[in-house]
């Protein structure tokens, strides 16, 4: 795994507390400027060694192990400790080690979750803790959450009720995400919602991390999830131009892909925003330096329905939460001159849609 995130990163720590934290921690990684700059020459063997021989040896000391729990205690062990060496041994060794993180290894390691927990992971919110859920949410670290699997380990990969132990299947799934799909570990958020287990052997087990009860199957439960769905809202929501961005950015990197230079495919996407059409010189300004990478030159266009008009875009992508936004003018401009118009109205909630997905096969008939 790359070390870019470490070296964008200007710690606000140093010494000891630099090693103890595992998204920091690169064990014998640091060069020997960042060990006298955070605080740790001294602290560590004086060899440098890179994460690929790091990983390298983790990989050795993992086939010694008897069997695939031992494995996966390691590995957990190893995440708790050094987050990117973790996932350099996972993505180096990602087919053998899959199994291992996730199915079928992580349904054992949840059934012994009790006996081989050693560090909390995640966030873990109980049935009492119904009305104070936003202050909970708030204590997670990270501000900037991209990813969030939850469970309230009721149906466990077939195992049926593991309550709190399930905690394991978030932990594995946001792996997953991380050496599959690129996000940053720092932006998974694995999630128990514990109201309880029905697992008379679990209630009965003096090693049962949950709490001890039958499993809550009332409108508690469900004000329970629907009171944590707001607070993670709250705590961490994509701004619509954020958003806007970010798809604007994705889909350059596609077009990349296709063959297409950077400036190519920048020119194939414009943007609209509060003020309307995004182009160099517009007097009403409102120009971030990241709408100005896709600023036109161009007529200024203050209104989305003479913008479509104008451009004839083959897509359209609504994520502004303005409702209706998708007028039934627009969406039958877009059918007039496409044949299969692309409209995606991504606003969430329903409410705030740009329009519906009724109302877009009606007016593009």
């Amino acid at each position: 795994m790359s070390n870019e995130r470490h070296v964008n990163k200007i710690p606000t720590i140093r010494g000891t507390d630099i090693m103890r934290d595992s998204h920091l921690n690169k064990g014998l990684a640091f060069t020997l400027e960042e060990r006298q700059i955070l605080g740790i020459h001294g602290l560590l063997p004086p060899c440098v060694i890179s994460q690929e021989i790091q990983a390298q040896r983790v990989y050795r000391e993992l086939q010694r192990k008897p069997n695939d729990l031992e494995k996966y205690i390691q590995l957990m062990a190893l995440l708790e400790r050094n987050e990117s060496l973790f996932f350099r041994v996972l993505f180096d060794y990602t087919e053998e080690l899959m199994p291992i993180v996730y199915t079928p290894t992580v349904g054992l390691a949840c059934r012994k979750y009790g006996m081989i927990f050693r560090r909390p992971r995640g966030l873990f919110i109980s049935i009492h803790d119904k009305g104070h859920i936003r202050d909970i949410v708030s204590n997670w670290p990270t501000t900037e959450v991209k990813a969030i699997v939850m469970t309230d380990g009721e149906r466990i990969l077939g195992l049926g009720d593991l309550g709190c132990c399930g905690m394991g299947i978030p932990v594995g799934k946001l792996a997953l995400y991380t050496v599959c799909g690129g996000i940053d570990p720092e932006g998974c958020l694995p999630v128990m919602i514990d109201v309880g287990t029905n697992n008379e052997e679990l209630l009965d087990d003096p090693f049962y991390i949950g709490v001890r009860q039958k499993r809550c199957n009332t409108e508690d439960y469900d004000e329970l999830i629907d009171e944590f769905i707001q607070a993670a809202l709250q705590r961490s929501v994509l701004k619509d131009e954020k958003a806007a961005i970010g798809i604007a950015n994705l889909l350059v990197l596609a077009m990349k892909k296709e063959g297409l230079t950077e400036e190519q495919a920048k020119k194939k996407i414009w943007l609209v925003d509060s003020r309307g059409l995004v182009v160099k010189d517009r007097d009403c300004g409102g120009l971030t330096e990241q709408k100005l990478a896709f600023a036109k030159e161009h007529e200024y266009i203050d209104n989305l329905t003479d913008v479509v008009k104008h451009i004839k875009p083959t897509t359209i992508v609504g994520v502004a939460a303005v409702p209706g936004a998708f007028t039934e003018e627009i969406c039958r401009d877009m059918a007039s001159f496409n044949d299969r118009p692309v409209i995606f109205a991504l606003s969430n909630p329903t409410s705030k849609a740009e329009c519906t997905a009724l109302n877009c096969y009606t007016w593009t008939e």
